[in-house]
């Protein structure tokens, strides 16, 4: 899977507050955002299949129905996947 990456969520930013943002959108109990793309999607630790070691995935609110896509097993293989594109 290819995306964009476009920032961190933070606890400080009004626009990037991870508290804010779940509180706005639809997510699903023990998915917990932590970056967003340039289009308003959302990448998520989803710690549904376990509660110890989340997998990564993208949320896309705009999708009524299968809005949840997986991307990665863990935060570590999401590092390792990063390209800068020039």
């Amino acid at each position: 899977m290819e995306g964009i990456f476009e920032s961190l969520l933070s606890f400080t930013s009004e626009y990037s507050n991870i508290e804010v943002v779940h509180e706005l959108t639809s997510l699903p109990e023990n998915i917990i955002p932590f970056a967003r793309d340039p289009f308003g999607g959302l990448i998520c630790f989803d710690y549904r299949p376990s509660n110890d070691v989340p997998v990564i995935v993208f949320f896309d609110e705009e999708l009524e129905n299968n809005n949840i896509t997986f991307i990665c097993e863990s935060f570590s293989e999401l590092i390792n996947r990063l390209l800068i594109i020039e």
